[in-house]
């Protein structure tokens, strides 16, 4: 089989899904969410891979649950945009590892108000598989989390305790038009309020950049 065979799984506005122990792979998008307000859907335990685009494409949706998935060898990991989500215990690998592809395990962009919690995850590249997948002993992904415009008054974005590895440009980026305020001794960061935006608590192996910030000011704390 080959990427893009297939659809993949669509949940349209008004839909709800509950994925528990499946295997998808070989689609266009694994699962593309685009179910609405007040709509609860959920991916856990599951095997999303070898996609064309995105492993899990999220849109409008809110109460999205991602956790104890492996997410691995799609074009694009994880995309969420204008969702309230949880995204934890995942390991999201091997994404994006094509010569023009960007490279990103998880995307996030435009909450609009929303709530995000990325935590205990993996994000990065592979030591034991990079022989199948890259011609190397070791495989590295380009980006681990790209935040695009992301965090304004009424957002709440976590970002704590993920582990990224193996990532050949940037750990985590962020491209933000507030201010960004770096706390060295902790590695906190907050953007804009700090009760609504914390990232704290997450390991860098093996990484390019750990942070690379796109704002427009940036003060250390």
């Amino acid at each position: 089989p080959k990427a893009g065979q297939w659809t993949g799984i669509q949940v349209v506005p008004g839909g709800r899904i509950r994925l528990d122990y499946c295997d998808i792979g070989y689609a266009s998008q694994g699962v593309s969410i685009q179910a609405g307000n007040e709509n609860n859907c959920s991916i856990k335990h599951s095997r999303i891979h070898d996609c064309e685009n995105e492993g899990v494409f999220a849109k409008n949706t809110n109460g999205l649950v991602v956790t104890a998935n492996t997410i691995e060898r799609n074009e694009l990991g994880i995309s969420i945009e204008k969702c309230s989500a949880t995204i934890d215990t995942n390991i999201v690998r091997l994404n994006g590892t094509g010569p023009t592809d960007l490279g990103i395990q998880l995307k996030l962009n435009k909450p609009d108000k929303k709530s995000l919690r990325i935590t205990r995850n993996f994000f990065g590249g592979d030591r034991l598989q990079g022989q199948q997948n890259c011609g190397l002993d070791t495989c590295f992904v380009k980006k681990g989390i790209v935040v695009d415009n992301t965090v304004a008054n009424g957002d709440t974005l976590y970002i704590t305790e993920n582990t990224f590895k193996y990532i050949d440009q940037s750990g985590l980026e962020i491209r933000l038009p507030e201010e960004i305020a770096v706390g060295q001794a902790k590695s906190v960061i907050t953007v804009g309020a700090a009760d609504q935006t914390q990232i704290h608590g997450n390991e860098f192996i093996n990484v390019n950049c750990v942070f690379d910030f796109t704002a427009a000011r940036q003060t250390t704390i």
